[in-house]
């Protein structure tokens, strides 16, 4: 599974359960999305290597080439996990009444950037420096 599907099936999986009023969904994505913008472990990843082998490992393919100095050690996807985490907490824990609709943002963003293959989030964290 390649990065474009994993956050074509990530925002199909967020709006449905915003869709379905699912809180417990929602937190779970939640744990999910910090578990792998903590540890860098990647659930598609790991379960591509553990059906396929060495043969299961995916290039990372880059729609837009950015030519920014890489000033964090940080990889721009880890990072890119934990904002939509901590977008999701903000809208759907902190202030549920008030920024409910930022997770139907983020949901169909990710919608999007599945769909095209251009995150323009991610594109942001690459030319603020993350690797």
């Amino acid at each position: 599974m390649t990065d474009r599907q994993s956050r074509l099936l990530l925002g199909l999986v967020l709006l449905a359960l915003l869709y379905l009023d699912n809180a417990p969904g929602v937190e779970i994505l939640i744990g999910y999305l910090l578990f792998e913008g903590i540890t860098g472990w990647r659930l598609p990843l790991l379960v591509n290597r553990l059906v396929a082998g060495d043969a299961g490992k995916v290039r990372n393919v880059q729609p837009l080439n950015i030519a920014a100095p890489v000033r964090f050690q940080f990889a721009a996807e880890r990072a890119l996990r934990l904002t939509i985490a901590l977008i999701l907490l903000v809208s759907v824990w902190i202030y549920p009444q008030q920024v409910w609709w930022m997770a139907w943002f983020v949901g169909f963003a990710l919608l999007g950037a599945g769909i095209s293959g251009v995150c323009p989030m991610l594109t942001s964290l690459r030319m603020l420096g993350f690797r």
